[in-house]
């Protein structure tokens, strides 16, 4: 796949957790905070990770050879069930969600799904860098 498809998951993903925490607690400094924690510190630990063995990039090509993972499907099935528990819990138990400690954690949650799959392109490009 070209460089550009290995940044538009995280990309979209960014913009889709983002969107959660507002649409489901506004504007808040708090848990645009939390979340922002979650995506930088998910990011920066699975960016030190190694790459995949069976992932290379192909300089003539200019193209990255990406294995097979199970993980894409698990974070975004996590953040699928994350956005619905939150939905749920509005419903059920709206003075619940609107505690603080409701709105951190989620929002770090949130934050930790998405970076996550920047961390995995972090790992990718490093590849083009031979690192």
């Amino acid at each position: 796949m070209p460089l550009r498809r290995v940044i538009i998951m995280p990309m979209v993903f960014l913009v889709l957790s983002l969107s959660g925490v507002v649409s489901a607690f506004g504007w808040l400094a708090t848990p645009l905070l939390a979340w922002a924690a979650g995506y930088m510190l998910m990011a920066w630990l699975m960016g030190q990770g190694l790459p995949t063995q069976g992932d290379f990039y192909d300089a003539s090509t200019r193209r990255f050879t990406v294995a097979g993972s199970s993980l894409p499907l698990a974070l975004m099935m996590g953040i699928f069930f994350l956005k619905y528990f939150v939905g749920v819990s509005k419903g059920i138990h709206a003075g619940f969600t609107e505690q603080s400690f409701f709105s951190t954690g989620i929002a770090l949650l949130y934050g930790a799904f998405s970076g996550a799959f920047a961390g995995r392109a972090v790992q990718l490009i490093r590849l083009v860098k031979g690192k």
